[in-house]
């Protein structure tokens, strides 16, 4: 055997590569990125399923009294809270200078005469709730409550 025979010789015992292998490590890989998809998808569900429940769960506990019921009811309405003063006292055949007078009250004290804490109570319940999936689907009951 001469040098050049000897030193091919282990070449030749060395494995074929086919295109089989070169398939069977793209599928690999492939199903490698598609765990990683399905895991991102997974959490972002979680996520997503459990800010609702928190979200319906905690609200009740994020009462803000009156106060916030009168933003609450401007926001829905999509008012100031400027025009619910002029409302309630329009409804009650208040005059401009006793509205202005006691919305000027409110803004330096935050207190909130009775008339228009009659005109707040007497919104629908449904607009004093701000919660993300009320905005998002004011139109309705959204398909995942």
């Amino acid at each position: 055997m001469d040098a050049t025979a000897r030193h091919l010789a282990p070449l030749d015992k060395r494995p074929m590569h086919t295109d089989v292998d070169d398939n069977v490590h793209i599928f690999e890989i492939w199903i490698g990125m598609m765990e990683a998809m399905l895991i991102f998808i997974g959490l972002a569900a979680l996520y997503g399923g459990l800010k609702i429940i928190l979200e319906r769960r905690l609200a009740p506990l994020d009462v803000r009294g009156v106060d916030g019921d009168l933003a609450d009811v401007a926001f829905a309405s999509g008012c100031s809270v400027y025009d619910l003063f002029q409302q309630a006292g329009q409804h009650w055949r208040f005059s401009q200078a006793k509205i202005k007078c006691d919305f000027k009250t409110y803004l330096n004290g935050g207190e909130i005469p009775g008339y228009v804490r009659m005109h707040i109570n007497a919104q629908p319940k449904h607009t004093r709730d701000r919660t993300y999936s009320k905005l998002i689907f004011s139109g309705g009951r959204p398909p995942y409550l």
